[in-house]
This record gives C-alpha cells, sequence and structure tokens, in this order.
C-alpha cells in the first residue's frame, strides 16, 4: 500500500512529469504581498462532462447502496475528485513552453521596453489557463503577472510584458520565469521555473543639457574646438569644401578642383581649442540608497550628461577617479567608451575626496575646464579650497557638481518611521554633513568653493539644475 502512494502521490507532488521540482507560489516568498496579488479571474471549470457524470453516479451510487454511509460516500467522492485533480494539475505543469523571441535589449535609464516571449501548449489536450510571474531586478525590483488563457493542442501564442528600466546603469539578467498551472476545477494550482536567457543593459538616460558657458574657450593647445570646427594646421583631416577667402593655395584639391570647376580645399581641425576634466567622486561614504533613491546613480547619471554636453560643444573630454584615468577624446566612439566605463563605476574607495583632488590635480591643464563630481559628505574644506585655488592661478574654469546628501537625508526623515537607534545614527550622519565647518549649512559651502556651483538633490538632473541656475544668473 505504502508503494502505491509512493507511486501516485509522491512524484505527483513533488516535481512535474519532466522533472522540475516544484516551487513555493509566488505570493508565499519574498517579493510578493502576503496575499495573493491577484485575482483568477480566468479559472478554467472545462471539466469533460463524460467524467463529471462519472462520478456523479458514483456519489449516487454509494449514497443509495450504503445509506448509512453516505457522509462516506461523499468523502470518497471527493477523494476521486482529488485524484484527478491532482494528476490533471501534475500534467498541466509540464504542458507550456516558453521561448524568449529577443534575448539581448539596449534601453536607457527610465525607459520602457517590452519582454517578448512565444509560449506553446506541448500536450495533446487542453491547456488550462495560467500565470506567469516575471521579475527584472534592476535598480527597483519590479515583478509582472501576466495570465495566459487556455490554449488549444499544440497551440502557440506571443505575449508582450512591459518593464521599466527604472534609474540605474548597468547589466541586468532575466533567468527564469515562474509558471503557475491549475487543474480543470482551479483548485489545485502548481508552481514550476522555466528557465529563459534574457539580458537587458541599461544605459545611461539621455538628458537634455543646455550648453555649458565657456569663459576658457580655445586657450588649451589640444586639439578639438567648440563652437565649430573651423581650419587649422593640426593633422587631423575634416574633409572638403569650397575655396573661402583667406585660404591658403596649399591646401587647394586640384584633382577635385578640376571635377567641379571651382576651387576645393583640404580642410583641416584647428589646434587651440578647450579641454574638460571630470574628477569623479568614488567614496562609499557617500552612498544613499532608500525607496528608489541612489545617490551614486544621480552622481553616475551627472558625469554622463557633462560628457554629452560637453562633446556637443566640441571639447576634448577626460574621466578621472579613483580606478582609472582615461585619455582625452570625443565623438561616439569615445562616448560609449567612456559609458561603459561610467555603468560599471561602484562606490568601493575609502580615500577622502580632497586627498583624491590632490593627488590629481597637477594633470588640470591651463585654462581649461575641471569638474569635480562628489558628494556632500565627509570632507575638509580647507584642503579643498586650496586645491580650488591652485586651480584658478593657472586660469582653470571650476564648475563644482555637488551631490546633495542632506536633502536625501531629509527625504528619508520624512518618509521612513525610524526608531530611537535610526534617529541617533540619522543625526550622527548630519553631523558628518554639517561638521565640515562649525555646523554651517553645506549649500552655503558649495557656494563659497565656488559660485558655479551645481547642487544636485534627490530626483533632480542636472540639466534642470544647471538650466535653473542660468535663468537665476541672467
Amino acid at each position: 500500500m505504502r508503494n502505491i502512494f509512493d507511486e501516485l502521490f509522491d512524484k505527483w507532488l513533488v516535481a512535474s512529469p519532466d522533472g522540475r521540482k516544484f516551487q513555493p507560489m509566488p505570493w508565499e516568498v519574498d517579493g510578493f504581498s502576503a496575499k495573493r496579488p491577484l485575482v483568477f479571474y480566468d479559472r478554467p471549470y472545462g471539466m469533460p462532462a463524460v467524467a463529471v457524470a462519472w462520478i456523479l453516479f458514483l456519489m449516487a451510487l454509494f449514497s443509495f447502496v450504503f445509506h448509512i454511509a453516505v457522509a462516506g460516500g461523499f468523502a470518497i467522492g471527493a477523494l476521486v475528485v482529488w485524484i484527478f485533480a491532482c494528476r490533471d494539475s501534475w500534467l498541466q505543469s509540464a504542458s507550456l513552453s516558453i521561448e524568449p523571441l529577443t534575448t539581448t535589449f539596449r534601453v536607457q535609464e527610465r525607459e520602457t521596453f517590452n519582454l517578448c516571449f512565444k509560449v506553446k501548449n506541448l500536450r495533446s489536450n487542453q491547456l488550462n489557463s495560467c500565470h506567469l510571474f516575471i521579475k527584472f531586478d534592476g535598480a527597483v525590483k519590479r515583478h509582472q503577472v501576466f495570465c495566459i488563457s487556455a490554449l488549444a493542442q499544440n497551440e502557440g501564442r506571443q505575449i508582450d510584458v512591459a518593464f521599466n528600466a527604472d534609474a540605474g546603469m548597468g547589466i541586468y539578467k532575466l533567468s527564469e520565469v515562474q509558471v503557475v498551472t491549475f487543474d480543470f476545477l482551479g483548485i489545485l494550482p502548481r508552481c514550476v521555473y522555466h528557465e529563459v536567457d534574457v539580458t537587458v543593459e541599461v544605459l545611461p538616460e539621455s538628458q537634455a543639457m543646455p550648453p555649458i558657458s565657456l569663459h576658457v574657450a580655445g586657450k588649451t593647445a589640444h586639439s578639438g574646438i567648440i563652437e565649430a570646427r573651423l581650419s587649422g594646421d593640426s593633422a587631423s583631416f575634416l574633409g572638403l569644401r569650397p575655396f573661402r577667402n583667406g585660404d591658403s593655395i596649399r591646401r587647394i584639391n586640384w584633382k577635385k578642383t578640376e571635377r567641379f570647376n571651382s576651387l576645393i580645399v583640404r580642410d583641416f581641425e584647428r589646434l587651440s581649442s578647450t579641454d574638460a576634466t571630470i574628477m569623479i567622486d568614488q567614496r562609499s561614504v557617500g552612498l544613499f540608497d532608500f525607496d528608489g533613491l541612489n545617490s551614486f546613480e544621480h552622481l553616475k547619471d551627472a558625469v554622463m550628461s557633462l560628457c554629452r554636453s560637453l562633446m556637443n560643444q566640441r571639447l576634448r573630454v577626460r574621466l578621472i577617479t579613483s580606478d582609472f584615468v582615461t585619455d582625452f577624446g570625443k565623438g561616439d566612439q569615445f562616448f560609449e567608451y567612456v559609458s561603459e566605463l561610467v555603468r560599471d563605476l561602484q562606490p568601493n574607495s575609502i580615500e577622502r575626496y580632497e586627498v583624491f583632488l590632490t593627488r590629481h590635480r597637477e594633470l588640470v591643464a591651463p585654462d581649461s575646464l575641471v569638474i569635480p563630481v562628489f558628494c556632500a559628505i565627509d570632507m575638509d574644506l580647507a584642503s579643498l579650497s586650496e586645491t580650488f585655488w591652485a586651480w584658478d592661478t593657472i586660469h582653470s574654469q571650476i564648475m563644482p557638481v555637488v551631490i546633495d546628501i542632506p536633502s536625501f537625508d531629509q527625504r528619508i526623515a520624512k518618509s521612513a518611521n525610524l526608531d530611537a537607534n535610526e534617529h541617533r545614527d540619522l543625526t550622527f550622519l548630519r553631523q558628518l554633513y554639517s561638521g565640515l565647518n562649525g555646523g554651517e549649512p553645506y549649500e552655503n559651502l558649495a557656494r563659497k568653493l565656488s559660485q558655479a556651483s551645481i547642487v544636485i538633490g534627490p530626483g533632480e538632473s542636472i540639466g534642470q539644475v544647471y538650466e535653473r541656475n542660468s535663468r537665476w544668473s541672467r
């Protein structure tokens, strides 16, 4: 008897016919509500009429023949129904195949994209309605529940599930899809995992930013140019153009001139232009992550917006972090290169930011633009000001970009229920923020560093803040 039960029930309750282990229901694990997150509005009640008549006949037979054991007859009838349902749900669990139609996505932050799947009923009978539970682990974990109505024999169908890339650059994997199937009565659910291989690469958000006002334009002795690509003496060939007054006759392309019957000259890039150096704060002490807000993601967004804006103004850009120092570069190819570098940046440095600036300040060229991008926490203002003064003596334009950690702090204080210990910890952090100069608010200190400071709060983009500051300056 025990072997019979092992054969009939254990295999039905442990794993599906294809060997995949049954898993807890999605609403029973972390990430979903303690209660069922949806209403099963499409339960299948397609029990075959012959089976219904047969079960009713058995129940009636038991009740009439054994009128003393009517309750027992109902119990046996219910057991028969349960056995049928158990076996059907067991078979249903292996009846669905899932195949992603697209396995690689490249999307921008906060961009909505669709995951497309092809589902097919592998069973020779109808597949009852089932549910897909899909989780995308971006910066904010997102779950989608998709209901698939009944599928006929060998029927296939395409489904699209929409996700948002949230705010967080990086490469994310979608490796599993949970499938919950039901028996013909819709009372016995089974949950199995389907392995899929989907990669989502989240690129920096395309934030519009006004052109940066430059006071050192055209003074650095390096290739590159701001307003336009003008003729010069560099070896960088820009192309061919019609002859203009003042052009050297040595630049005339005689073959093209003969072909077009007008003077055509070779155009080269001018040498004198402007370089920009971005100094990135990589300290872990500046990390703030709460309720979908991440200070380091704000910092990386600001860096990428700056790179895009500066390159659009024809500047050469260089990034300096605790991990690497890039060469100067510009153009689409270089932008893709720095995008990958910034995307993979992690807050892993314990070096104080003012020490980091002092160590690299000699890399900033005279008459160039330097942009320190850092978090407003735990710094020595005197040392920071000394570095800024050193740059000012070589006529560099300084535009600090500050991630306003106190504003993030205020956000958590307002939106989180903190106990006494958490309030004490938060007070200690506030002392770190404001203890730079006798408790003076950091916004004032940032202004002291430079009148051109851009202070970015939670949820703001550098483009919004810079445009607002530009309006104030006018």
